[in-house]
């Protein structure tokens, strides 16, 4: 249980905080593109956690896409324990070459 939430064009439909989800852990985010426009996702970083490293990624407008951020060794979760962290989505309009961010927050119990 817990939350997750990003700004515009973006919206987390849901997230699991895994300690399967990886060799340290990690967090699945399902991310809506809210935006109208097909973008491309060129990272995801959660901050207490690490970066999702699978990018770019194509969505689409009112598509879902879910990725895995996978936590680095100093950020390993433990089961029954809460992770809090930035969310920060880098992105792009598809054929312009300019990052643009979207940036939340995440709280969320680890379960196994």
């Amino acid at each position: 249980t817990g939350n997750a939430v990003v700004n515009p064009p973006f919206y987390i439909s849901a997230a699991n905080a895994k300690i399967s989800n990886g060799p340290n852990g990690g967090v699945q985010v399902a991310i809506k593109n809210n935006g109208g426009e097909d973008y491309q996702i060129q990272s995801v970083v959660i901050s207490n956690c690490g970066t999702y490293t699978g990018a770019p990624d194509s969505i689409a407008a009112d598509a879902v896409a879910t990725v895995t951020v996978e936590c680095d060794v100093a950020n390993a979760l433990t089961a029954g324990s809460n992770i809090k962290g930035d969310i920060t989505i880098t992105y792009r309009k598809v054929g312009i070459a300019v990052d643009l961010t979207s940036t939340g927050t995440i709280a969320q119990k680890v379960v196994a």
